[in-house]
């Protein structure tokens, strides 16, 4: 599809605070709809609170 995956690791930032991992994917195309069950890896979904 042409997505780019990033992933984040866990950190801490300057005060001491440790910040969870985040994982990015930037759509090549933009469209919602032309995604389907199954573009995005399984391990990814499911947590999507920040």
């Amino acid at each position: 599809f042409g997505n780019k995956y990033y992933c984040i690791p866990r950190y801490k930032n300057w005060r001491g605070q440790t910040i969870r991992e985040k994982r990015i994917v930037e759509a090549a195309n933009k469209k919602e709809v032309d995604y389907e069950a199954g573009d995005i890896p399984t391990e990814w979904e499911g947590n999507t609170k920040e």
